[in-house]
């Protein structure tokens, strides 16, 4: 993940502050401790949706990155299986 997406991340309004707690966190790994599917904080994955594809015009993933998912995610070509990216060589 580049640098300016992780403090967007870190930024994100009513979040604790976990840049010491996850000093070497690796997005979205890191993220799932806390928003699992049956979270009461949220799943990550309806969170991570829902900010990346709100306000579309204004949506720096849609005007920065084409809005595109195989920037999170890949496709086993083999199988047809999603996944997520995830670790620095993947950002």
């Amino acid at each position: 993940m580049s640098d300016q997406c992780a403090r967007r991340h870190l930024a994100i309004k009513n979040h604790p502050n976990l840049s010491k707690a996850f000093k070497d966190a690796l997005i979205p790994d890191s993220c799932i401790v806390c928003h699992k599917a049956s979270s009461k904080l949220g799943s990550l994955t309806a969170i991570i949706h829902k900010v990346h594809y709100e306000g579309r015009e204004k949506s720096a993933f849609i005007t920065l990155y084409q809005g595109a998912c195989l920037n999170c995610h890949k496709v086993d070509l083999a199988t047809g299986g999603m996944s997520i990216k995830h670790g620095p060589s993947n950002w």
